[in-house]
């Protein structure tokens, strides 16, 4: 008995460690592609106005993908209330924005002035049960571009193959299961790191661990009692 419930704890550990902070398991039909923390080091840039480009280019409106942007640090300053948007984007000023592919492309523009660190995370996810009308043959596409505070044009040179001098790309693919891949560019004068995020347990998971835990240790204790 003690090691069928010893399986179960073990059981219950593994399924609550394969969460990330959505979840990498789907939860009410939308899957997590990976979570990534973005760090990108603009010490050479400090105190200039700047912004951040999030664009979505949606080439496949077939399928349902979503970029949420969050955790927004840095010791620069951040202007929360004078972002800008266009297309399908929701945002919760300060805290996060979310864009989707319902559109063919979407973008959130973030203003603020530089410091020497700029970080934000990214969580790329997707919803398989929501297949939209549309083509399927082509990537959907998501960049993030430092720009000036226009919006107009990029504050640094990158080698990113488009031209578009964008910091890092995400591509989704066209098949399900869906998978999302994140380069980053070479930058002139700027570091840019991407630390993936670490699997945390689904909180719906953590009662039902207390509970076999707490069984294991009752039949623990009974079974001393009845050595004694």
């Amino acid at each position: 008995m003690n090691k069928i419930l010893i399986n179960i704890v073990v059981a219950f550990s593994l399924s609550a460690g394969s969460a990330s902070v959505w979840s990498n398991a789907s939860m009410g039909g939308i899957n997590s592609l990976g979570v990534y923390d973005i760090s990108i080091d603009t010490s050479t840039l400090n105190g200039i106005s700047a912004g951040l480009s999030f664009d979505f280019l949606a080439n496949s409106p077939g399928f349902a993908d979503f970029v949420r942007i969050s955790n927004f640090e840095t010791d620069g300053a951040f202007d929360f209330l004078s972002f800008d948007t266009f297309g399908d984007v929701s945002v919760n000023p300060g805290s996060n924005a979310t864009l989707g592919s319902s559109v063919d492309f979407s973008q959130f523009f973030q203003p603020l002035v530089l410091g020497d660190f700029v970080n934000f995370r990214l969580d790329f996810r997707n919803d398989p049960d929501a297949v939209l009308p549309g083509s399927t043959d082509f990537q959907n596409i998501f960049t993030v571009t430092l720009t000036d505070e226009t919006g107009e044009d990029s504050l640094v040179q990158t080698d990113d193959s488009e031209g578009t001098d964008a910091l890092l790309q995400a591509d989704f693919s066209i098949t399900l299961p869906q998978t999302a891949a994140l380069s980053l560019f070479n930058a002139s004068g700027l570091t840019i790191t991407a630390t993936p995020v670490a699997a945390v347990p689904l909180p719906a998971a953590l009662p039902l661990m207390g509970f076999a835990i707490s069984i294991l240790a009752g039949l623990q204790k009974r079974r001393k009692l009845l050595m004694v």
